[in-house]
């Protein structure tokens, strides 16, 4: 039926061919309100404008999806689609060359090959998360990319449109990375270097106490050194001196005979007094440690003892064996001399071997004695004592050491290790091997 049947009222009229079923319909067509021309010119607008709409929409759609597709392409950040197994299903140009192949080379094949084997378990860690969690995922990887250096990047995914896919931003983090290793490389350097500071600190403290341990020492070994001189002269040369004196005296108004005798009683009484006073100034300072150098000087300490038939001392000095410090030469014979004193009077040894060996860097003095020595049960005869302790402590200020080493076989050996780069003091006159030669 068409708009002209309506408009001139042949609308009951049957079709050709209808049934009576189309004649029900048109009958109820027939009672509806027929649309006049005009309606159906509006309707005829409206759906045109509709139609422009939707076309103007849709062109509006597809250049957005360009820009979009722009945006995507040349984005500073990587930007991949990555479905449940981890295939590439889009990657954008940043993510291509961030992974060093053509994006047409990368769609639909895994990420997995291209992070280091050391992270690839946190890789699949991550896709299992994308499954599961329904927050954003975070993890942060070496990327592996291909003829380039690794990359660390954080990956940042969430889900997209399609319930297997997961929109993913690969960060590139390798400057944060080396920063934040810098950053933890210097921190432990500091605490290295405030570890280092209190351990100095705690040797300086160290070092104070063995100075002021050290000083009262010697304030007492000079002490008692001074009232062992004191007895010296009281006992020996003062006694001599009053009986030279009182024999002086008894010289008035004797016969020539006993002014004779008295002259040489003198005479005997002061040739004494003068050896004496000799000896005491050898032991204080040996003229031959001055004249000659350490090795004569432990020589003629060792003479003494084997004159005194108080102990057997053998020196034995390498070939080679050079000491040219003053100071460190004076030390040593004091240490010498101090180590056979304590074997005679605290092991009750018979026999002692002074060893003398040194290079460019140290010398090495080895004692050894064949005294009491550190056998089970017995009061150990090494224990340090003021003479021991004060060596000990000026060898570790020296940057040197001393060692002990007590069998029953061989007695007590301590071997003192000095190094010889110290500073030259001015020379008191004690000769070093340069001069000898």
């Amino acid at each position: 039926m068409t708009p002209d049947d309506i408009e001139h009222g042949h609308a009951d009229r049957p079709l050709p061919g209808g049934t009576d079923t189309d004649a029900c319909e048109q009958r109820a067509n027939a009672e509806a309100p027929v649309p006049t021309r005009e309606e159906l010119e509006g309707w005829r607008t409206r759906v045109q404008a509709q139609v422009e709409e939707l076309a103007e929409t849709h062109a509006e759609l597809e250049a957005s999806r360009d820009h979009f597709a722009e945006l995507y392409d040349f984005a500073p950040i990587a930007y991949c689609t990555l479905n449940h197994h981890g295939l590439i299903a889009d990657i954008n140009l940043r993510g291509a060359d961030l992974l060093g192949r053509a994006r047409d080379r990368l769609l639909g094949t895994p990420l997995l090959p291209h992070i280091l084997n050391t992270d690839r378990r946190r890789l699949l860690d991550h896709l299992y998360r994308c499954r599961t969690d329904k927050e954003p995922v975070n993890t942060e990887l070496w990327l592996n990319p291909v003829d380039a250096e690794p990359v660390y990047i954080q990956l940042f995914s969430r889900p997209a449109a399609h319930r297997d896919q997961f929109r993913t931003a690969m960060i590139d983090q390798t400057e944060s990375f080396r920063i934040r290793t810098a950053a933890t490389n210097y921190k432990a350097h500091l605490e290295d270097l405030n570890r280092e500071l209190e351990h100095r600190a705690r040797e300086a403290e160290l070092r104070t106490r063995q100075l002021q341990t050290l000083t009262l020492q010697l304030t007492h070994a000079e002490h008692s050194e001074r009232r062992r001189i004191a007895r010296f002269i009281h006992d020996q040369l003062q006694q001599l001196l009053v009986t030279a004196k009182l024999q002086t005296g008894m010289l008035a108004g004797a016969d020539p005979e006993s002014i004779k005798e008295r002259a040489q009683r003198m005479r005997e009484l002061l040739d004494t007094a003068l050896e004496r006073s000799r000896d005491l100034s050898h032991e204080l300072c040996p003229p031959v440690l001055y004249d000659y150098g350490l090795a004569e000087a432990v020589e003629w300490l060792a003479e003494q003892y084997r004159e005194d038939q108080l102990m057997d001392v053998d020196v034995r000095v390498e070939p080679d064996f050079r000491a040219t410090h003053e100071d460190l030469q004076v030390f040593l014979f004091q240490a010498v001399r101090e180590l056979l004193l304590n074997a005679l009077k605290h092991a009750g040894a018979t026999r002692t071997t002074v060893a003398l060996a040194g290079t460019e860097e140290q010398i090495v003095l080895t004692v050894e004695d064949d005294g009491v020595g550190g056998e089970t049960g017995a009061i150990p005869r090494f224990t340090p004592g003021i003479g021991l302790t004060a060596i000990r402590e000026r060898l570790d200020m020296l940057g040197g050491s001393l060692e002990l080493d007590t069998t029953a076989s061989h007695g007590l050996r301590v071997t003192l290790r000095c190094p010889t780069d110290l500073l030259e003091p001015q020379s008191d006159g004690i000769p070093g091997a340069a001069a000898r030669t």
